[in-house]
């Protein structure tokens, strides 16, 4: 139960398995600890490559080797253990069965957020990941990407979605500079944002910490709490997405709902800044990272 709720994933059927291996759909059977996470080792990849720079500006060759060999190394082992040629993607790997688990969750795209993989690969991974992404379902919905596609009651399942894992999304998407990808990841952007905008008017101004995917306008539910307002990652993410496609039109947020017909960036932009230092700080994390 600790190992889940540090995942940061609390909680989520991606981490019940029964005693026989199989997928269940509830808590008691949290297996966590047996579970090498895709997004966990891209996130400690891309780390490693981040240190390494550092240090080379700071010209510490010697430390920044290191961490160099550190990023290469974690780029073979998510190769070797988490990819999976004939699904194109990666996938979490249980200890315990030994095999991966083909379950969709965005994280199993995380490694193109870190770019983590070689980079003689990008043509054999990208081409093959997209093709992944067009067939899954799971970007069908009218809300954003679900955090996974079991609707089993708790908030890391259907039918939420969370906003820092539609940036590693849309980011992952954008890092491959293919036409296809950056299409796609425009189509993602429009649906989050409408999503939360609808979402803030008729909740008369709020933020949520995560949204429903099934019917745009709703925060997100389920799990061991009531729906957080504020939220810093919420505001952060959509700030990034609005700064990054500052081309969207006003027809791409045509709303229909109660609330106002049609909505401008640069205006939603004013709209959030009630949440200056939230903003500002969690744009900074953004920047950093």
């Amino acid at each position: 139960m600790k190992s889940g709720a540090e995942s940061g994933w609390d909680y989520s059927t991606r981490w019940f398995f029964k005693e026989d291996g199989s997928p269940s759909e509830e808590l008691v059977d949290i297996e966590t600890r047996h579970i090498i996470p895709v997004d966990l080792n891209s996130y400690l990849c891309k780390n490693a490559r981040i240190l390494s720079n550092y240090y080379k500006m700071l010209d510490q060759d010697q430390k920044s080797q290191e961490y160099a060999k550190i990023f290469d190394n974690f780029v073979e082992s998510i190769d070797q253990v988490l990819w999976n040629s004939t699904s194109n993607a990666w996938f979490d790997y249980n200890t315990k069965t030994k095999m991966q688990n083909p379950q969709f969750y965005p994280s199993n795209i995380a490694p193109l957020w870190a770019e983590c993989f070689a980079q003689t690969k990008l043509k054999e991974k990208v081409l093959p990941v997209l093709n992944y992404i067009t067939n899954e379902e799971a970007f069908q919905y009218p809300g954003g990407v679900p955090t996974s596609m079991v609707k089993s009651g708790q908030q890391w399942d259907l039918s939420n979605a969370w906003p820092p894992l539609q940036e590693i999304i849309v980011t992952g998407l954008e890092n491959t500079g293919d036409a296809k990808a950056l299409d796609i990841a425009k189509k993602l952007v429009e649906k989050w944002l409408r999503n939360v905008y609808v979402s803030y008017v008729q909740s008369e101004k709020k933020m949520f910490e995560k949204y429903d995917v099934e019917e745009i306008g709703l925060p997100g539910g389920g799990g061991e709490y009531d729906v957080q307002e504020g939220f810093g990652w919420s505001n952060g993410v959509l700030l990034h997405f609005l700064s990054k496609h500052p081309d969207l039109s006003n027809d791409a947020f045509a709303v229909r709902s109660n609330g106002p017909s049609m909505i401008s960036p640069s205006w939603l932009c004013k709209l959030f800044l009630n949440t200056f230092f939230v903003v500002i700080i969690t744009t900074k994390i953004i920047v950093i990272s």
